[in-house]
């Protein structure tokens, strides 16, 4: 089973948005068996759960992460995890800098559709920003999924 995981800065809109995203993906493909779908931030703090609107536009597209709760990018999760896809270009920077071992497997989300931009995070935000943001990361997938795939 490979491992696949999503980054953002504090494991709280985000990387938790697009790990729901696709787990659903992978489940509607019916290979969700064959991948594991995890999630971590770069600063993040243990144990915070998802940020409400995070959590309720998730909600509206049947997904549940209300169980979910932070913890920081470490050393044996990107040891572990067989693709990262980073939210941002800074969290990949954070994260090929930190273990330069592994930057081979460090890339975008934006990266599996050909581009390179940053998915801005809508923390703090209001829910039309978390709508916006979860499409942007849906799409990303979405049109990314064949590239995900050959990668892991």
């Amino acid at each position: 089973m490979s491992t696949i995981m999503l980054v953002c800065t504090g494991n709280l809109c985000r990387s938790p948005m697009g790990m729901g995203l696709l787990r659903q993906q992978l489940a509607q493909q019916e290979m969700d068996h064959m991948h594991r779908v995890i999630s971590a931030g770069v600063w993040a703090e243990e144990g915070r759960a998802a940020s409400e609107n995070a959590i309720l536009v998730m909600q509206e597209r049947g997904i549940d992460i209300g169980d979910h709760l932070s913890r920081p990018v470490t050393a044996s999760l990107v040891a572990e995890a067989d693709l990262i896809l980073a939210m941002s270009h800074e969290h990949k920077r954070v994260i090929r800098n930190t273990w330069p071992q592994y930057a081979w497997k460090t890339f975008l989300l934006s990266e599996m559709t050909g581009k390179k931009k940053s998915v801005e995070d809508p923390y703090g935000g209001p829910i039309h920003e978390y709508r916006v943001c979860a499409d942007i990361i849906s799409d990303y997938i979405d049109q990314g999924m064949g590239r995900i795939l050959e990668l892991v």
